[in-house]
């Protein structure tokens, strides 16, 4: 019977070692798995900002062209109303009041 009890003793340290290492190479492969992730979400976050950057660069450019023809718009309705003032004279012609 102490034979029985020493192999039974033998078996149930086996099946802990391989339990520690069954757990170990889960654990590494969880580990492996997290860094991979991690690599991912840093690879998808830094072409995320670049897209985000190259997206202010157009949009700044955009504001800006759009600023000029403003400015440039403003310039043409100033001078046409101040034509539309010089051939009415006194009649007060505002192209002001167009826009309503």
């Amino acid at each position: 019977e102490s034979h029985r009890s020493s192999k039974a003793i033998h078996y149930l340290a086996l099946a802990k070692a391989f339990s520690i290492a069954t757990n170990r190479h889960m654990l590494r492969n969880n580990v492996d798995d997290l860094r991979e992730r991690m690599r991912l979400l840093q690879h998808d976050r830094r072409a995320n900002i670049d897209l985000l950057e190259t997206n202010k660069v157009s949009n700044e450019k955009e504001i800006r062209r759009l600023k000029e023809e403003n400015e440039k718009l403003r310039l043409k309705m100033s001078d046409l109303q101040k034509r539309v003032e010089l051939d009415h004279g006194s009649n007060h012609f505002d192209l002001k009041s167009m826009k309503n």
